[in-house]
C-alpha cells in the first residue's frame, strides 16, 4: 500500500530537484481525472477484500477489468497535446497498464508467485482463500507468467509485476514532468 505514496513523493522530490514547481503541478489539467480515481478506488477496495468479504470471482474479474478499462480511457484522454516528458511518462504508465491488463485478462486475476510472497515476508498470506483480494496463485499453467507478480519488494512487504514497476516509474516521472508543464504550455 505504500508503493503509490512513495512514487508520488519521489516524483515531487525529483521534480523539485530538477527545478520544477509545486504550483505548476497544482495547475496541471488532467482530463477525466475522476475516471482514474474511480478505477484506483475499485482496485484498492478489491485489494483490501479478503475471504470474509466474499466477492465472487466473476464479479472480481469484471471489476478489475472494468477499472483497467477506465485507466486506459484516462491515459488516452491525457496523452495528446502534452509536453514530451509528460507523454513519455504517460506512455510508461500505459505500457505497465497494458502488461497488467493482459496477464489479468488471460488468467482471470493477477497471478502471484508463492516464492515471491515468501521472499517479501508474506508467508502467511493465503492467496487461495482470497487474502490478496484480486490475485490468484501462479501455477505452471499461468499464461504469461513473466508479467505476473513475481518481484518481491521486502522493504514494502509487497510482490509486484513488471507492469507495476513500469506504472510506478511512470507515476514518478509524470509528477515530476507536470511540475514543468504549465511553463512549457504557456511558452508554446
Amino acid at each position: 500500500m505504500l508503493l503509490l505514496p512513495t512514487a508520488l513523493v519521489s516524483g515531487l522530490l525529483l521534480g523539485r530537484a530538477c527545478g520544477g514547481r509545486i504550483r505548476a503541478l497544482a495547475a496541471a489539467r488532467l482530463r477525466l481525472l475522476p475516471l482514474a480515481l474511480v478505477a484506483l478506488a475499485a482496485q484498492l477496495v478489491l485489494g483490501a477484500a479478503t475471504s470474509s468479504t466474499a466477492v465472487p470471482g466473476w464479479l472480481r474479474s469484471t471489476i478489475v477489468l472494468s477499472s483497467s478499462g477506465l485507466v486506459g480511457w484516462w491515459l488516452m484522454a491525457n496523452i495528446r497535446r502534452r509536453p514530451r516528458a509528460v507523454q513519455w511518462a504517460l506512455a510508461l504508465l500505459a505500457g505497465g497498464w497494458a502488461a497488467n491488463t493482459l496477464v489479468i485478462g488471460l488468467n482471470g486475476a493477477m497471478p502471484v508467485a508463492r516464492s515471491a510472497l515468501g521472499a517479501a515476508g508474506l508467508r502467511d498470506v493465503d492467496v487461495a482463500s482470497g487474502h490478496l483480494g484480486k490475485h490468484l496463485v501462479a501455477a505452471p499453467s499461468t499464461r504469461l507468467a513473466v508479467l505476473s507478480d513475481w518481484i518481491p519488494l521486502k522493504s514494502f512487504g509487497a510482490v509486484v509485476s513488471p507492469g507495476d514497476l513500469a506504472m510506478l516509474l511512470g507515476v514518478v516521472l509524470l509528477v515530476a514532468a507536470l511540475m514543468f508543464e504549465a511553463g512549457e504550455v504557456a511558452a508554446a
